[in-house]
């Protein structure tokens, strides 16, 4: 293994911010931690390898002493997850894999640590995945609820969120599948673009993830978004959920295709970056804004949008 640089401290410092944050700080830690497959993936990258996963190993074993000192419960699954994303990005990509390879094999790799992670709490604790689940939602309700409380909000807000928290708590375990697979696309799919970019402003081209813009959700997803519509309406309880898990999924598809038009358009027309910035922005905070980009992604299968603003020459 070749000597440590400054590089490699460097990465050594962020992993150990962002452990620390996500062990004594909950709440800043949980953003923190969503950007370590970046961290990871960059380095893996741009300085290698086995230098990686060394520094992050080490950053990782010099918490479990600080984590017994100060009696607190070092997240390690989710840490070691979202770690070993970046790092299996990065495998991807060296091996030439194109940016919808890359998002959909890592994703059913997390996919498949968080399945593994439930059979064994469940097992372990002697109970059922549906139980791990609601006792896991019924906790990040409550926490959200005293961080609510301490922020100048209406009482009667908060009292609302209590007495239907029974309410969210069953339709949060219902559609429970369809949101950890959204979160985790999203979360490989953010890193990876994140990531993609600052390699790029370091000089180095991953040319298998360009041409994003042009990228389309296969069409026989319209058919899911059909069938899913209809297990909804029509389906036992059972069906239902089923039917609005996969809605929920075939929704974020067409997301992910409206803003891949989207980034088509400004590239045409040579946006500024903080006029795209802001667009991503109020898409991002606005529901209205969200659904129309879902429809505009829905209706490309009919109007090709691009067609409309096709120039030639488009790279990223």
């Amino acid at each position: 293994m070749p000597p440590l640089d400054k590089n490699d401290f460097r990465l050594f410092s962020i992993c150990t911010i962002i452990i620390a944050a996500a062990t004594f700080v909950t709440l800043l830690g949980s953003i923190f931690v969503i950007f370590l497959p970046l961290i990871l993936f960059y380095h893996h990258i741009s300085t290698g390898f086995l230098k990686t996963c060394c520094v992050f190993l080490v950053s990782l074993i010099i918490f479990f002493p600080l984590g017994i000192f100060f009696q607190h419960t070092i997240p390690y699954p989710e840490i070691l997850t979202l770690g070993l994303s970046g790092t299996v990005m990065a495998a991807i990509v060296r091996k030439g894999g194109s940016f919808q390879k890359t998002v959909s094999l890592t994703s059913f790799t997390v996919l498949s640590l968080v399945g593994a992670f439930l059979l064994y709490s469940a097992h372990a604790q002697n109970t059922t995945i549906a139980q791990i689940i609601k006792s896991y939602v019924a906790e990040a309700i409550q926490y959200n609820l005293e961080m609510y409380s301490r922020l100048p909000l209406g009482r009667e807000n908060i009292n609302l969120v209590l007495e239907n928290s029974q309410n969210i708590i069953d339709i949060l375990v219902r559609i429970f599948p369809s949101l950890i697979v959204v979160l985790c696309v999203f979360t490989v799919w953010f890193n990876l673009l994140l990531g993609r970019n600052l390699l790029r402003q370091k000089g180095i081209l991953l040319s298998r993830l360009n041409y994003l813009s042009n990228w389309s959700a296969p069409e026989f997803v319209i058919w899911i978004f059909i069938a899913s519509g209809a297990l909804i309406f029509w389906g036992n309880y059972q069906l239902s959920s089923l039917g609005m898990n996969l809605m929920i999924i075939v929704c974020f598809v067409y997301l992910l295709q409206g803003l891949a038009i989207i980034s088509f358009i400004f590239q045409n027309k040579n946006a500024p970056l903080l006029f795209r910035y802001l667009i991503y922005f109020f898409i991002a905070v606005q529901q209205f804004f969200m659904l129309a980009v879902v429809a505009v992604g829905l209706l490309d299968i009919w109007v090709d949008f691009r067609k409309f603003f096709q120039n030639k020459n488009i790279v990223a």
